[in-house]
């Protein structure tokens, strides 16, 4: 498709010809410096844009004038305009109640007709300055806290709890417990599930750095992972060995604590190297002469709490044996309905790793549901994401996806709270920051096709959402060193919670 990778985005991060040097000193006073990386030409060409994002959004955007600066050089900038925003959307205060993300964001550009494309501007550098994160003072609810606390304290309150049939039901929606997982829905549409087959997740579809699929001897190849990987069945794991109880779990609303009824789930983890066939992939068929069978890889606790609006907030803990070594990932997966739509604040707009996301930006951003794979020829592990911290997937209308993109593009709105305004849909809302990826293939899917022609759309709605406590990075390893020790992961207990917060079903 002549779009260049990902990873052609972090070069050109590394290379931008515009830096920007940013301080906010407060009382009315920043400093603010541009820089000129060129060695032979002005920045006379460029044209420089600021952003102002509070919590993801942008709530103001200008042009930024500066003078001639020569190459190599650096020149102060007027900061007025910025200054004057800052005021204006009282970030200061915003800062001081330690309740909202505030970034500044740069982007250079020149004319396409530079490059010999067309005459609309071509983005050459960005910069983002972060003024303020959610630091001590953040609620333990997870922001924005204000979708998980509206609800009507009459009926609000009543969770009504089943042990004979482990479910949970409360303002109309419900959840009852399956095979160690959960189905989550509205009691007025049961035949589509909000969320269900939560299960964990341990497994991607190796990139070239993690091992070529079609290269058999790389399975042997102790500098890649990928053998590894499959050799512990990782690509195919199980809980076993189920145990589940009814319990409470004590929420704080405002300052107001209560007990909610929940279920606890404990069950062993195990791989089941062999037992998915990858036919044609030359490095899975190694594994025919391999143990085939089932590898113990650890524990796995649940519990699912539900509150008095019909929210759920899911609290798991994966204790990974101590022997594990150079995991691709520690996560889980579910599925959602194919809603059309997936909003997040999360660094983007394009995939990026821990290993890779210098050029990727904290901010509000909007996808469709890709019904496809097509950024790397031969499938591989894609569109990931670091940083997340809430994940909206909504129905979107037939007009809304004429003209698709596959691009992740600024939302239009300047809030949640109108983003979600008049849409069904579901608010994934992550205690702390996680990496997240969509998709509607597996990743044992996705490691089984030679081609993108060989990923056939299935025939449902199903919609895959992965969460991730952490990734490994990607690394250089076809080519080059491997992941950095810093960047890879190993076995050790992890912890993954969030809320899920239907919106749109009343």
């Amino acid at each position: 498709n002549r779009r260049p990778h990902p990873a052609m985005i972090e070069f050109k991060k590394c290379a931008q010809p515009v830096d920007f040097e940013f301080s906010w000193l407060g009382d009315g006073q920043l400093e603010l410096r541009i820089v000129n990386r060129r060695y032979f030409t002005t920045l006379d060409d460029i044209t420089v844009v600021w952003a102002l994002r509070v919590n993801g959004f942008v709530v103001e955007t200008k042009a930024l004038a500066f003078p001639t600066v020569l190459p190599q050089k650096s020149a102060e900038v007027d900061g007025a305009s910025i200054l004057q925003a800052l005021a204006h959307h009282n970030i200061q205060q915003l800062i001081s109640d330690g309740d909202s993300e505030i970034h500044l964001d740069f982007s250079a550009s020149i004319l396409g007709a530079t490059l010999g494309a067309t005459s609309e501007r071509v983005e050459v550098a960005s910069d983002q300055i972060t003024l303020s994160t959610q630091g001590k003072k953040k609620s333990k609810l997870p922001y924005p806290k204000h979708l998980i606390l509206c609800q009507n304290n009459d009926k609000g309150r009543l969770v009504k709890a089943e042990p004979d049939s482990m479910s949970l039901t409360a303002n109309g929606f419900t959840i009852s417990l399956v095979d160690g997982s959960f189905i989550y829905q509205s009691v007025t549409d049961s035949t589509k599930p909000i969320v269900s087959s939560l299960q964990p997740n341990l497994f991607r579809a190796g990139t070239d750095n993690d091992g070529v699929k079609q290269l058999g001897d790389q399975f042997f190849d102790k500098s890649k992972p990928l053998g590894l990987w499959l050799t512990l069945g990782l690509d195919c794991t199980t809980l076993e060995d189920l145990d589940v109880t009814l319990s409470s779990k004590k929420i704080n609303f405002s300052g107001d604590a209560m007990d909610f009824p929940s279920f606890v789930t404990k069950a062993r983890i195990f791989g089941h190297p062999g037992r998915r066939k990858y036919e044609g992939i030359t490095l899975a068929e190694k594994l025919e002469d391999s143990s085939t069978s089932s590898v113990k890889l650890g524990k796995w606790e649940q519990q699912v709490t539900m509150v008095g609006n019909g929210s759920v907030y899911v609290e798991i803990t994966l204790d990974l044996e101590e022997s594990l070594r150079d995991l691709p990932r520690v996560g889980l997966q579910f599925t959602s309905p194919c809603m059309g739509k997936a909003c997040f604040f999360a660094n983007g707009p394009h995939e990026n790793y821990s290993d890779r996301r210098y050029s990727a930006h904290a901010g509000v951003y909007e996808v469709d549901t890709p019904s496809s794979l097509d950024t790397y020829v031969v499938p591989q592990e894609q569109g990931n994401r670091t940083g997340l911290r809430w994940l909206f997937l909504y129905q979107s209308s037939s007009s809304d996806n004429a003209g698709r993109s596959k691009e992740a593009t600024e939302v239009e709105e300047d809030s949640i709270a109108n983003l979600v305004a008049n849409k069904t849909g579901i608010l994934i809302l992550p205690e702390d920051l996680v990496e997240f990826t969509t998709s509607r293939f597996t990743d044992a899917e996705v490691f089984a096709a030679r081609h993108v022609n060989d990923l056939i759309p299935p025939n449902n709605d199903e919609y895959y959402v992965r969460l991730d406590v952490a990734q490994r990075g990607l690394g250089t390893g076809s080519c080059g060193p491997q992941t950095l020790e810093k960047y890879t992961i190993h076995g050790g207990t992890y912890r993954i919670a969030f809320w899920l917060k239907p919106v749109g079903y009343d």
